[in-house]
């Protein structure tokens, strides 16, 4: 039972949960069949549930993982190459999707071991990388895609940092964005994930606000994947920090 307790416990304090929406509905005016797509919606898609970073290694952990109705587990990059087995044996049974670091535990990309599992989704190359990783990112595109055929070549990128643009190597975030599909994305000839992450629900003063770039950020995401072909991402808060809030049903 204290073990139970523990898993449960880990899984609340997530930082991040991460859902797949259809992001372009923003940019189209919405989900229906009289949109500006002329596409009607497939409304037998499941919805892709789940967490940057992975619980314990353990069989309960995921059972516990996946009776939450999380689907979607991208591995932590300090796993050895032994539990990321371990973690696809265990995902093969639950039915959840796994996405591996690039280099666990300094292992290379060419692991056919990972190919013999439904689980595996694909690679995760980088976490939010800045636009001088972008050629590094599109050679691990055809890395992969020649190593995993029809897996995905997966990155998330950055939030716009209004006052601190510079960082990400670029003028405006916008650029940057367009800078990733153009070099990375457009390298991709199988399934494209365009995804990003953005904590908004501040807590100001004592006052609850939500951060004025959250919409605008989510319609920049959602016009570059429609243009791209891609499928729009986002990362969710779920826990508080620094002056982050509890996001609540309020």
């Amino acid at each position: 039972m204290a073990q139970k307790r523990k898993i449960l416990s880990w899984i609340l304090s997530l930082c991040c949960f991460l859902g797949v929406f259809n992001l372009s509905a923003c940019e189209s005016g919405g989900p229906d069949s009289n949109s500006s797509s002329g596409k009607e919606v497939d409304l037998t898609q499941v919805m892709k549930i789940g967490t940057f970073n992975d619980p314990f290694v353990t069989k309960e952990a995921y059972e516990t993982l996946a009776a939450t109705g999380i689907n979607w587990v991208v591995v932590n990059k300090t796993r050895t190459h032994s539990q990321v087995l371990k973690v696809l044996d265990y995902c093969d049974e639950l039915d959840i999707d796994v996405l591996v670091m690039s280099k666990i535990n300094n292992k290379t990309l060419n692991n056919n071991e990972y190919m013999e599992h439904k689980s595996f989704a694909g690679i995760n190359m980088q976490d939010e990388p800045v636009l001088s990783d972008f050629a590094k990112l599109a050679q691990m595109v055809n890395t992969i895609e020649e190593k995993y055929p029809g897996k995905l070549a997966y990155s998330n990128l950055f939030p716009d940092p209004e006052s601190n643009v510079a960082k990400l190597g670029t003028e405006t975030y916008e650029e940057y964005v367009d800078e990733f599909c153009k070099q990375v994305l457009g390298e991709m000839q199988g399934k494209k994930v365009l995804s990003f992450d953005i904590y908004p629900l501040e807590t100001i003063l004592g006052e609850h606000t939500v951060q004025s770039r959250y919409c605008p950020n989510l319609e920049l995401i959602a016009k570059y994947a429609k243009q791209y072909n891609a499928e729009p991402q986002v990362y969710l808060q779920s826990i508080c920090y620094a002056n982050r809030r509890i996001p609540t049903i309020e």
